[in-house]
């Protein structure tokens, strides 16, 4: 058995930090008092995080566009609250890959093949606040185009240090560290090979079959990362369409009931989100981060 593998973390890291202009300084608090400092990115919920990392996205734009006015030139803040209030009801739940309450799975499967169909829903501009930015810009002059892009060049920097983009990466790279070397403690973990192998054969004596007909599962994260890569990896469904991405979901939203119930029965999610937090801790406390 192994523990939710590098790419997993990996993938879970990725899909929390969607844009590093979103983030938070280290230590600060959003109203609701989450923290976006590497402890929280690692610890917090997927919505939490994203939450935070909207706020601060909008604090962004909106120093941005005070600046651009400032300097006479006009700008449209990008507003992406609807997109996340969408996402935030198909964004699986929970802080572990793969592990979900039942009745979530029931509904959603593990969110994967969910979201992808509700993105094929949206404009990949979000409110379209960018396009108004480019029918501005289509109205400038070349020299007043060449004032502009200097203009939004150092309202943005000026505007990033007002809000801490350099603190924010800071707590991210100490994150996918320390999320690297909690991988290490967990593969040799006692307690989660034993939670894993319970989960397995859970999974397997209930009539789990999904990508295991060659070997043994080893992991709710596993069985979670497989339909992630099959969604994104190069293969014959690299780039399915609507039909495809449906009935992946069934597929999905079958595995993945199955894998909650096991889940649940064990009561996987305390004990192995308990055993991470706490080598989270240890390592944050030993570079000195929090």
């Amino acid at each position: 058995m192994t523990a939710p593998s590098v790419k997993v973390l990996a993938l879970a890291v990725l899909t929390l930090f969607v844009c590093v202009s979103c983030a938070r300084d280290a230590g600060e608090t959003d109203d609701q008092g989450f923290e976006l400092n590497a402890y929280g990115l690692l610890t917090g919920t997927r919505n939490e995080v994203s939450a935070a990392l909207l706020a601060r996205e909008l604090r962004f734009q909106e120093a941005v566009a005070d600046c651009m006015r400032a300097e006479g030139f006009d700008y449209f803040p990008r507003d992406d609250t609807a997109e996340e209030e969408a996402a935030s009801e198909i964004r699986a739940p929970g802080t572990v890959p793969g592990v979900i309450p039942v009745e979530w799975a029931m509904e959603h499967g593990f969110g994967i093949s969910e979201m992808l169909l509700a993105s094929m829903d949206r404009s990949p501009f979000g409110s379209g606040l960018v396009d108004l930015n480019e029918e501005y810009t289509a109205t400038l002059t070349a020299e007043e185009l060449r004032a502009y892009a200097g203009a939004l060049g150092d309202c943005e920097r000026s505007s990033g240090d007002l809000v801490g983009f350099d603190a924010v990466e800071e707590s991210m790279d100490l994150a996918e560290l320390v999320a690297e070397e909690v991988e290490e403690r967990l593969e040799a973990d006692e307690l989660v090979a034993s939670l894993e192998g319970e989960w397995a054969a859970c999974y397997v004596a209930s009539g789990g079959w999904y990508n295991y007909q060659a070997g043994e599962p080893g992991s709710p994260a596993e069985l979670f990362e497989q339909f992630a890569m099959t969604v994104y990896s190069d293969n014959e469904v690299s780039e399915p369409g609507r039909s495809q991405y449906e009935e992946l979901f069934e597929l999905e939203r079958s595995a993945a009931t199955l894998s909650a119930k096991c889940a649940e029965e064990i009561d996987f999610d305390r004990s192995f989100t308990s055993a991470r937090n706490s080598y989270i801790e240890t390592l944050l406390e030993a570079h000195g981060g929090g």
